[in-house]
């Protein structure tokens, strides 16, 4: 879990911004690497005091955009990368509204609309599954969904 908490000196935008995030096994991996040693203490800073607040982190960032050569990047992109890529894996909106501390559910659907429309094939294909289940029919796993187009 990261943890996002106020602490003396630097204040969180809102209350309801404190919370917890999860992260995938990789990204746990990488930080321990980056620590230096197997095992990354509760409460400890993933960063040196070097990026130990914002505004040096929003510095760091934009440098490396810079150095990239990368148009119109913003440190919140990374915000909005985790949204899409929750939404792409399948994570109900709901948890994805808590995990970004959005008011409404309306505000997390933007990262919904990035799926691309392959993910429709897949989407039918599940959805077709749960009605077979439902009506005690065998479902072909591997079958393809078919495409009905409409003039």
């Amino acid at each position: 879990m990261i943890t996002v908490r106020e602490y003396p000196g630097h204040r969180l935008k809102s209350a309801a911004s404190a919370r917890d995030v999860p992260i995938p096994d990789p990204l746990m991996e990488a930080l321990n690497d980056h620590a230096g040693r197997n095992e990354v203490v509760f409460a400890d800073r993933v960063f040196s005091s070097c990026l130990g607040d914002y505004r040096r982190a929003y510095r760091l960032f934009g440098s490396l955009v810079k150095e990239a050569q990368l148009d119109d990047v913003r440190i919140h992109d990374l915000r909005h990368t985790y949204g899409v890529h929750s939404a792409q894996s399948g994570v109900p909106l709901p948890r994805i509204q808590r995990l970004l501390r959005h008011p409404t559910v309306g505000m997390t659907m933007r990262y919904a609309s990035h799926a691309p429309e392959s993910y429709f094939s897949e989407d039918a294909a599940k959805i077709a599954a749960s009605i077979a289940k439902v009506r005690g029919e065998a479902v072909l796993s591997d079958a393809a969904p078919a495409v009905l187009k409409l003039a």
